[in-house]
């Protein structure tokens, strides 16, 4: 088995998995099963931090994978809520819009200075 592959990155790998069910679930209004099915994916982000911290399995990939499965799920979520009328497209426009101005702000970080790398926080333990 890979060094990557790890039970804290298998967590992250299953939300990645769960974003189309659960956004099939929306747009088709099972609206008890989206529920439950984005509930086990919120506790998947829950679990694989608490999982690589406790057992020492934080690795570079799963730093880069757990918050494009949050991005994917999030923003997956609020499409489908404003496809099937549940939310307003403004929301969705202001959400979309927040991440692209952090986008645009680290390119012109990029343009501007000679910082070239925004590695996510890796093997970091936060205080309680």
């Amino acid at each position: 088995m890979t060094r990557w592959i790890n039970a804290a990155n298998l967590l992250t790998l299953l939300r990645l998995v769960l974003v189309p069910f659960v956004i099939l679930a929306i747009l088709e209004g099972h609206h008890t099963l989206a529920l439950a099915l984005f509930a086990g994916a919120a506790l998947t982000d829950v679990l694989d931090g608490a999982v690589a911290r406790r057992f020492g399995l934080a690795t570079p990939a799963g730093a880069w994978l757990d918050p494009v499965a949050d991005k994917c799920l999030l923003s997956g979520v609020f499409l489908a809520l404003a496809g099937a009328g549940t939310v307003p497209w403004w929301l969705v426009a202001i959400i979309f819009g927040r991440d692209f101005y952090l986008l645009a702000g680290a390119a012109t970080v990029m343009l501007l200075t000679p910082i070239r790398k925004f590695p996510p926080v890796f093997g970091e333990r936060y205080a309680p």
